[in-house]
């Protein structure tokens, strides 16, 4: 989980990049307790965790890098002192795992 969390997300070409997109978008509509506040082709983003919850939002960036290529930036978060769940860490790598369909 280590290496998936700390390798960085990117894509190249349209067709990559658009499967890319789209995965991100399935994976948090599936596994997000929060509804996606925003969602257009540089940001995907649920709303925002409350009320001490351990319950992870997310936050999907595309960064172009120039040359058909982009770094897409995965955020966790919830709003508990004490952590998330799923752990923030082990959230990020499973959403780029996904993404890159990794088994």
């Amino acid at each position: 989980m280590k290496a998936a969390y700390e390798k960085p997300l990117t894509c190249k070409g349209k067709d990559q990049c658009k499967l890319y997109w789209e995965r991100v978008a399935f994976y948090i509509n599936n596994n997000s307790k929060y509804k996606i506040q925003t969602s257009n082709e540089n940001l995907i983003q649920t709303y925002s965790p409350t009320g001490g919850t351990p319950s992870v939002g997310y936050n999907v960036s595309r960064e172009p890098l120039g040359n058909g290529e982009y770094r897409l930036w995965v955020k966790v978060w919830c709003d508990n002192m004490f952590g998330c769940f799923p752990n923030a860490e082990e959230e990020i790598a499973k959403v780029k795992i996904y993404v890159r369909n990794e088994k």
